[in-house]
């Protein structure tokens, strides 16, 4: 329970700068 919304945030951030 603490590397899973790490790599969830982690994937959202580098979804978020691809998309920009």
């Amino acid at each position: 329970m603490g590397q899973f919304p790490l790599l969830l945030y982690r994937i959202h951030h580098i979804l978020y700068t691809h998309n920009q």
